[in-house]
């Protein structure tokens, strides 16, 4: 099973997404792996808030692993057995990427994301896993004033169409409320 979550930002991804993940938790006992794809290096305090507060609203029983490279999170997954599985966020893997490959194009994440689900597929039919992605939305806005932005916004576009054609189950956030579309 493969669950998507798009929203705005502070939209309520996150909460929704553990809720997701409690319930499948207890219902099938399986473990919490929450995959957190922004690795901290202290010098955006504001940052670093945002990411406290992720870490006070998660369950101390969970495992976090903190990935930032869509390479790295395929390699990470072939490790993980029965659990349900919290990859939060696309949005920044993306981010990481092209950040890493500045000549990055469409071809090239698209290339990224169906090896990352390629490692997913393996990681539902043979470690017996339940994933959870979450990412934001760009695209409900208008056209960014410059190139690199617009590259990026194309960028995780795709990545999300991806992510969301694949998907078992495809929600979409409004202010902490979850339309499911799929």
């Amino acid at each position: 099973m493969l669950i998507f979550i798009l929203g705005g930002i502070r939209s309520g991804k996150s909460r929704y997404a553990g809720e997701i993940a409690n319930k499948i938790s207890k219902n099938e006992n399986k473990k919490i792996v929450y995959i957190a794809t922004y690795k901290n290096d202290g010098k955006d305090a504001e940052m670093t808030e945002r990411i406290e507060r992720h870490k006070n609203n998660r369950p101390n029983t969970w495992n976090v692993m903190e990935v930032g490279k869509i390479y790295d999170v395929a390699s990470k997954l072939r490790e993980i057995e029965n659990s349900v599985i919290i990859i939060d966020c696309l949005t920044l893997l993306v981010s990481n990427f092209f950040a890493e490959n500045k000549n990055a194009d469409e071809s090239s994440i698209t290339s990224e994301i169906e090896k990352m689900l390629k490692e997913i597929r393996k990681g539902i039919k043979k470690n017996n896993n339940k994933f959870i992605i979450i990412s934001n939305e760009v695209g409900k806005g208008i056209i960014p004033a410059n190139k690199i932005s617009r590259r990026y916004a194309d960028l995780l576009g795709r990545a999300n169409q991806i992510i969301a054609k694949h998907s078992t189950q495809f929600y979409f956030m409004f202010a902490g409320i979850p339309l499911k579309i799929k």
